[in-house]
């Protein structure tokens, strides 16, 4: 034992120190050091049994803070302790009441660590829970055993779910897609714009969303874009890449190709030109004589496609009215060209007339 003034050090290699007139050792600016085999401790014990002790156990070099009550952490002599632990192993940090093994209260718990780190919670068959930030970015990861259950409001029924495959419902504990969601609608918020959308491997996706520009909304394809219903494969309309719009064909050759009928109030077409130019001075006007000719020939009108050509080619409508317009106002140069010739007839009937009268009154 080293004494005196000086002494800084006590050292006890497998003894005790004080004596019974003295309960009370005070160091001032050293340390005591206690060594003992197979074990060594150094404790307070009160007079009613209550101790504390610490050291270091017989079968390993493992530490150890041993106390017969409850163990509280306290700093800056504040008579509240800042940990606490409870006589059946439970940790409270911020409360000395815990309910779990392990308790924060008004607080929160940070865990440094590299190359990764994680907090999780673990069951004794195994199943496991943790949360953490991976090794080689500053990704953040949730990970389980198991299925992952998000639940609110302490109910037992999950909010929403991610089974061991990577399936994600919401609204089902069953989700049979990557994302399924049942009994609710997914909302997007952003600016300038927003959209939901999906791609596949090869770079394939369509979405739908919002422009930046204005409130107009869009359905965009890499590809051609395909309506269908009722889970048929064959699509009800179809937007081809350039813009081509289908109806009940894939095989959209113009702006609007439709397989079947039109049922319309109301078509406007939109024409180049229109059909006066027949009733200018120098239109050449076909003479009847001409126009039999040709009908005789070919069986149909000239400039206006034959039955076959129609039955093979189709019409376009707005030239074609154009083409009939254009027959209705050459029709009508040919009555005008009549009653003119029916005025000139009537005047000689009259002067006929007149003449066959005198004639009459001579005899």
């Amino acid at each position: 034992m080293a004494t005196g003034v000086n002494a800084q050090t006590l050292l006890v290699p497998g003894g005790d120190i004080g004596n019974s007139n003295n309960r009370n050792v005070e160091l001032i600016d050293g340390s005591i050091l206690v060594k003992s085999d197979p074990y060594a401790s150094i404790g307070l014990e009160r007079t009613n049994g209550a101790k504390i002790s610490m050291g270091i156990t017989s079968s390993s070099t493992e530490s150890f803070i041993l106390s017969t009550g409850t163990l509280k952490f306290l700093t800056n002599a504040d008579a509240t302790p800042k940990m606490f632990i409870t006589t059946n192993g439970r940790i409270g940090i911020g409360t000395q009441a815990p309910t779990q093994k392990f308790e924060v209260i008004d607080g929160s718990i940070n865990v440094k660590s590299d190359p990764y780190s994680f907090i999780g919670v673990e069951r004794l068959n195994g199943a496991t829970i943790r949360m953490g930030v991976t090794s080689d970015s500053h990704e953040g990861h949730l990970s389980s055993s198991g299925s992952i259950k998000f639940l609110t409001n302490g109910d037992a029924t999950p909010r929403m779910f991610i089974n061991t495959n990577g399936r994600i419902g919401i609204g089902t504990n069953t989700p049979t897609q990557k994302l399924e969601v049942i009994d609710g609608s997914i909302l997007v918020k952003s600016d300038p714009y927003a959209s939901i959308g999906l791609e596949r491997t090869n770079g394939a996706k369509i979405s739908m969303g919002i422009t930046s520009g204005s409130t107009e909304g869009f359905i965009l394809s890499t590809g051609t874009l395909k309506f269908l219903t009722n889970a048929d494969a064959t699509p009800k309309m179809f937007i081809s890449y350039n813009g081509n719009v289908g109806i009940g064909t894939s095989n959209a050759t113009d702006k609007l190709t439709v397989a079947g009928n039109i049922h319309s109030r109301e078509v406007k077409v939109t024409v180049n030109a229109g059909a006066d130019f027949v009733f200018e001075n120098d239109y050449s006007l076909p003479s009847l004589e001409d126009v039999s000719a040709f009908v005789m020939e070919n069986k149909h009108l000239p400039e206006i496609p034959s039955e076959k050509e129609m039955l093979e080619n189709g019409l376009e409508l707005g030239e074609m009215n154009i083409k009939l317009l254009q027959k209705v106002e050459e029709l009508t140069l040919y009555l005008i060209q009549q009653n003119e010739l029916n005025k000139q007839l009537m005047e000689e009937v009259a002067e006929l007339k007149v003449k066959v009268n005198e004639l009459s009154k001579e005899k």
